[in-house]
């Protein structure tokens, strides 16, 4: 009985501490989460990283993690910044997007790197170096085609 105890115990810490995710986080990860947005169909990754701007670490390791899938842009390919003023809290954001789609072109995947500063006076470096990171997936029969529905252009397969 005081095995059985002690294996439910362990189990229970073990999976307390690892969160699944879809795709690997990098080192460093904290506040690790994942959701269900629609089932078979899109889900999420995220965390907070602490990183100074203007630091890429965890896009450095999408990047590995998705070296054989096509990289896709936005018109932006380096951090963009501004005023947001919807929430209850205004704050000015900075923002490093990129979007990677399988070589099967049946899965697309938005990596998006935040900070956030309070109020929406422009500034060239955030007031922490707090990042929230989002991993975006998406399930489709054409994810080049759902990606370039949001502006965004993948480059050719080889």
């Amino acid at each position: 009985m005081r095995f059985l105890i002690a294996a439910v115990t362990i189990l229970v810490a073990v999976s307390a501490e690892a969160t699944p995710t879809t795709y690997p986080v990098p080192k460093g990860a904290s506040e690790i989460g994942h959701a269900t947005l629609q089932a078979g169909v899109a889900e999420q990754d995220h965390f907070f990283l602490i990183e100074k701007y203007p630091g890429s670490s965890a896009m450095e390791h999408y990047r590995a993690v998705f070296a054989k899938w096509r990289p896709c842009y936005w018109k932006e390919r380096e951090w963009s910044s501004f005023a947001d003023a919807a929430g209850s809290a205004p704050q000015f954001v900075h923002r490093l997007v990129r979007h990677w789609v399988s070589p099967r072109n049946d899965v697309a995947v938005t990596v998006a790197i935040q900070y956030t500063s309070p109020g929406v006076a422009p500034r060239t470096v955030p007031a922490n170096d707090s990042q929230f990171v989002v991993v975006a997936i998406r399930k489709s029969t054409d994810a080049e085609k759902n990606l370039a529905e949001i502006g965004a252009k993948c480059e050719k397969a080889t």
